[in-house]
């Protein structure tokens, strides 16, 4: 019988992400093979749901994370096991039995018109009648299936989280939007910026607007950060970073940066890769990765450039939680200049070719932002509420201020204490504030205030309009 594609499962397969299916013959526990395309040329025994990353969740993938679309030629059963070895040993104790006497397209039983028209040797009459071209083969939409299914894999690469950097587009600026000789500081959400490392060099971080409508830089996004070094310095040399959480990440991979730039004509700058390993304990050397050049214009271009990172395996991991790989556009070590850099759409993926930039909705990007740092503030409004408790003893009050889960336990700072006081029965005002418990959820502060009564009930909040905050930080430094 010819081999002709599965079609039917009774349940969506992402439900069953890293299981492995396996068919068997109708009622029994004989296994079947199954192909990876038309032809046959290749059988698997077993094949595994995909849970994500290079293939996307719920797909059919073999070792080598190649999607593939199941082949049989006879009816079947089909069972997803938990683990493969009990797919290699049968074991249908825990397995779920998805598919019950599927009949392949193979399979099928058609009249002997059909059968007529699909054989090669006596269809030319029966075209003939129906219209047909004479060339119409059934191997001809078996070839297309094929086709089809390479296809996907295709589409499949361009969908889903590829981008591996947060706030790419530069759209979230919770600290501020302009940062006067930043020193290896956080400005916009998890880029970390530096003019001259705070050397003898002098500049400016900064969030800046794309002119409404413009289409040098597709989708119209709303800001680009500049950075705008006005003093020359020494070393190290002005740059930007991300730090991505696990240096793992793409580990062994082949890696494809790309992004917008323009800026001082003529400024040549890289792009380099650095594996962290963290800090406790005696963990391996930061390994370095050069992964390209570019040369500013005055225009909008977007770069695209690759390597391949080294493999972590059998490297030592610090002890402290605080390993990454750090993706930097930077100036040519000892070629401190003057010069300005725009830069927009950044992105960072597996392969070798660049895809286009990754627009996740601006909330998303908020969350994924709020996972390393938060700053709770009272918008520039006067008397405004910013976490509340009650008075525990005469002069301290317990106040509990909640966030979006954090990575780690985070560290708990906030403006200068004059900015706050203490609503109770009367306005206190404060004098210290300081952390008694924090979690990746929420922290209790005690805040030091004039004497009150005890069990009052105490509410934190601004004194007046100028910005007041309490900041929330899991960053990776």
């Amino acid at each position: 019988m010819a081999l002709a594609p599965v079609a039917y499962f009774s349940d969506p397969l992402e439900d069953y992400a890293n299981q492995f299916i396996k068919f068997y013959e109708q009622g029994t526990v004989t296994p079947v093979a199954m192909a990876t395309d038309s032809g046959g040329l290749t059988t698997l025994a077993k094949a595994e749901i995909s849970g994500g990353g290079a293939v996307p969740i719920g797909f059919i993938k073999t070792a080598g994370d190649v999607i593939f679309i199941p082949w049989l030629a006879i009816a079947y059963d089909l069972w997803i096991f938990p683990t493969g070895a009990e797919a290699d040993a049968n074991d249908t104790s825990n397995a779920i039995q998805i598919a019950d006497n599927i009949m392949s397209s193979s399979g099928i039983e058609i009249s002997s018109f059909a059968e007529t028209y699909l054989d090669e040797t006596t269809a030319s009459d029966t075209r003939a009648v129906l219209g047909a071209a004479a060339t119409t083969d059934v191997t001809t939409n078996t070839s297309d299936i094929a086709t089809n299914t390479a296809s996907i894999a295709s589409v499949a690469a361009t969908i889903g989280r590829r981008n591996k950097l947060v706030n790419g587009s530069f759209d979230v600026w919770e600290r501020g939007t302009s940062f006067t000789d930043p020193s290896f500081v956080y400005t916009a959400d998890r880029w970390v910026c530096d003019i001259d490392g705070g050397g003898s060099g002098n500049g400016v971080v900064s969030r800046q607007a794309h002119t409404f409508g413009q289409t040098d830089v597709p989708g119209n996004p709303e800001f680009f950060l500049r950075l705008d070094q006005t003093v020359a310095g020494a070393a190290p040399p002005s740059g930007v970073a991300q730090h991505i959480e696990n240096v793992g990440t793409l580990s062994g991979d082949d890696i494809v940066v790309s992004f917008y730039a323009k800026g001082t004509v003529g400024k040549d700058l890289r792009v380099i890769g650095l594996q962290n390993f963290g800090t406790g304990g005696s963990p391996t050397t930061t390994v370095h990765h050069t992964i390209g050049f570019i040369v500013l214009t005055a225009d909008w271009v977007r770069y695209e450039l690759t390597t391949t990172l080294s493999s972590v395996s059998g490297l030592i991991l610090g002890t402290n939680g605080n390993d990454f790989l750090s993706i930097r556009v930077d100036e040519l070590g000892g070629d401190q200049e003057i010069f300005t850099l725009d830069i927009s759409q950044m992105q960072a993926e597996k392969g070798t070719t660049a895809t286009p930039y990754e627009v996740l909705p601006e909330q998303e990007v908020r969350d994924l932002c709020r996972f390393y740092y938060e700053r709770i503030t009272n918008a520039s409004i006067g008397g405004a509420a910013l976490a509340s408790g009650g008075i525990v003893t005469t002069t301290t009050s317990h106040v509990v201020v909640e966030y979006d889960e954090k990575r780690i336990i985070p560290t708990i700072s906030h403006s200068g204490v004059g900015d706050f006081q203490v609503r109770s029965a009367s306005l206190l005002t404060v004098s210290d504030i300081s952390t008694f418990v924090v979690t990746n959820r929420r922290a209790t502060l005690v805040v030091t205030h004039p004497s009150n009564t005890a069990g009052r009930f105490a509410i934190l909040r601004s004194v007046s309009t100028p910005l007041t905050f309490i900041e929330i930080n899991s960053e990776i430094v």
